[in-house]
C-alpha cells in the first residue's frame, strides 16, 4: 500500500509487515525476509517473482560461485506419484520442475526453521541458491535429504563441469558421497 504521504507500507493478509534480515548462524551471511510489525515472527517468501538485490556479479564464473548453470537444475530427486488409478510410480524429477511459491514462518522466540512440507523445503533450497547463502543451502539440503527417497546431482555433462567449488563441496558433504575427482 502507498499512503497519502508517499510512504510505502507492506501488508501480508492485511497485517502490517516490515523488511527484516536474519543473520544466519551469527555469521555475516544473511537471509532477507519480512517481520510482522506487531510481532516478532519472521516470514520468508520463496517466489521467483520477488527479486532481492543480492550480489550476482559473477554468478556463472566458476572461480566466483563454483557453478556455470543454475544449481537447482542440476539436482534430481526420486519422487513418488500416484496416478488416477491409484498406481504408485517412481520418477526422477529435477528440483527446478517442482518449484512453486510458498511462505515459511520462523517463529519467535527461538527462531527455529520449522517447515511443514517437503515442497517448502524445495522452495527454500532454491531461495538459498538465489541469495547465494551456502550455509542456509546446507541446512535446507540436510532437511530435504531426510524427506527424500533419493537425491542426486549432475556434476558434469560430457566435458563441461556444471558444479564445482563450495557448492559441490556442500552437496558432497550433505549427501555423504565419497569425494570424486572433478
Amino acid at each position: 500500500d502507498v499512503t497519502e504521504r508517499g510512504k510505502m507500507e507492506i501488508r501480508i493478509n492485511k497485517v502490517s509487515a516490515e523488511v527484516a534480515t536474519i543473520f544466519f548462524n551469527e555469521a555475516l551471511s544473511f537471509i532477507p525476509c519480512f517481520k510482522y510489525s506487531e510481532g516478532e515472527d519472521i516470514i520468508i517468501f520463496t517466489s521467483r517473482n520477488i527479486h532481492y538485490l543480492v550480489d550476482k556479479g559473477g554468478q556463472f564464473c566458476t572461480d566466483y560461485y563454483g557453478m556455470k548453470h543454475e544449481l537447482i537444475e542440476c539436482i534430481k530427486s526420486e519422487e513418488v506419484f500416484v496416478d488416477l488409478n491409484d498406481d504408485v510410480q517412481f520418477r526422477k524429477e529435477k528440483l527446478s520442475d517442482l518449484l512453486t511459491e510458498s511462505k515459511v514462518v520462523v517463529y519467535f522466540p527461538d527462531y527455529l526453521l520449522l517447515v511443514s512440507s517437503r515442497q517448502q523445503l524445495i522452495n527454500l533450497l532454491d531461495y538459498a541458491l538465489y541469495i547465494r547463502n551456502i550455509g542456509f543451502f546446507i541446512l535446507v539440503l540436510f532437511f530435504l535429504r531426510r524427506t527424500s527417497i533419493h537425491l542426486e546431482y549432475i556434476e558434469r555433462k560430457e566435458k563441461v563441469v556444471l558444479i564445482s567449488g563450495p557448492w559441490r563441496e556442500a552437496i558432497v558433504y550433505v549427501l555423504n558421497i565419497g569425494q570424486k575427482n572433478p
